[in-house]
């Protein structure tokens, strides 16, 4: 299993997904930014869910359907953590 492939896919449908999502907060003030960054952190959620959803896809193309122990499975969750972590971040933020 190519971890460092697997996470740069990721990171790819990550970022066309934040592109293609309007951030409302960038362009607001005042009163305004707080209420569209309430709004916009509602969205999170479903972020988070397309993440796994593209991630579970990736694994699919790479033929990854099951790992071979639970340390393997463990191991590349620890390995993509991080880049998850990053894409909620700029999600959010903008």
């Amino acid at each position: 299993m190519d971890k460092e492939a697997i996470k740069n896919e990721l990171v790819r449908e990550g970022e066309l997904i934040i592109n293609s999502t309007r951030n409302p907060v960038k362009s607001s003030v005042g009163i305004s930014k707080l209420k569209a960054l309430a709004n916009h952190l509602g969205t999170i959620e479903d972020f988070t869910k397309k993440i796994n959803s593209k991630l579970n896809e990736i694994l699919k193309e790479h033929n990854i359907t099951e790992f071979e122990s639970e340390e393997e499975k463990n191991e590349l969750i620890q390995y993509l953590k991080p880049t998850v972590t990053e894409l909620i971040r700029k999600y959010t933020l903008g």
